[in-house]
């Protein structure tokens, strides 16, 4: 059966974003934030496992996964810290096309430096950033290398990629 959704995961939140939403377009796709999604059916996650707990919070997460997943001519944003449960990966891998947007260290940097995060963050980042590269590299269908490209060209390599995973 011919995958119906595409699922991005890059290690940038607001690159990530950008390619998604005007991949979406382009293709004709609905759109779907997973973090967003938590974000807006948990609104807290940290008081949810404060007052219900970590297994309760997992279960919600899990739930809000699995029915993004059901979705059909979806692309989908996930976070790569979702993709770190089995189950969740599973009901990605059941439904979609795994893309991940390569960069690499140095362009990964300057990228980091349009998010609203902390210094802190920012340096923690940084220090997983291989780790967590050589793990979506090791989960993704397709891997699109985003070196030097700009949206428009990030664009295109993803189409041209889609066009010979399912050729």
């Amino acid at each position: 059966m011919a995958m119906t959704n595409i699922c991005i995961v890059g290690l940038t939140k607001l690159f990530t974003d950008e390619v998604c939403k005007e991949l979406s377009s382009r293709l004709e796709m609905f759109y779907a934030n997973v973090d967003d999604l938590l974000e807006y059916e948990l609104i807290d996650k940290v008081k949810v496992e404060e007052v219900c707990g970590k297994e309760y919070l997992i279960k919600e997460e899990l739930s809000v996964i699995r029915r993004v997943c059901s979705f059909d001519n979806t692309i989908i944003n996930i976070d790569y810290i979702n993709l770190n449960n089995d189950t969740a990966l599973e009901y990605v891998k059941g439904s979609c096309v795994l893309i991940y947007l390569e960069l690499p260290r140095e362009r990964f940097r300057k990228e980091l430096e349009r998010e609203e995060q902390s210094f802190n963050q920012r340096i923690i980042s940084v220090d997983l950033f291989e780790d967590r590269d050589f793990v979506c590299k090791g989960l993704a269908d397709i891997i699109v290398p985003c070196d030097e490209l700009d949206l428009e060209g990030t664009l295109s390599k993803i189409n041209e990629m889609i066009l010979d995973y399912y050729s």
